[in-house]
């Protein structure tokens, strides 16, 4: 009778011991994936931080495009190439109104 009673004693206090070993390791177990939700929202973060990093240096590269444009020493050649052409035809036009033909006799 006294080896049963010794029996159940370690029985029960070897019952308590594996339920506080399984309650620590849920408490364990949660305080994992706390951390882990925790850092899969930093690298969603970090990935949408990223995203609007790249569009403002894309928004910063067109606005120096566009303000390196706007100089004249840039813009003025290409715009030169375009317009030109008409210029001439236009003075040309104005030179043979000033003056006669000169092969005309008359």
């Amino acid at each position: 009778m006294a080896w049963s009673i010794a029996i159940a004693i370690v029985t029960a206090i070897g019952l308590l011991a594996a339920i506080g070993v399984l309650g620590a390791f849920y408490l364990a177990l949660d305080r994992v994936e706390q951390d882990y939700r925790r850092q899969h929202d930093l690298e969603h973060q970090l990935l949408r931080l990223n995203a609007q990093h790249s569009r403002i240096l894309q928004l910063e590269k067109l606005s120096a495009l566009g303000t390196t444009w706007g100089r004249r020493e840039l813009r003025w050649p290409v715009e030169w190439r375009l317009v030109a052409p008409v210029g001439w035809k236009k003075r040309y036009q104005r030179r043979r109104r000033r003056r006669p033909n000169p092969g005309c006799i008359g």
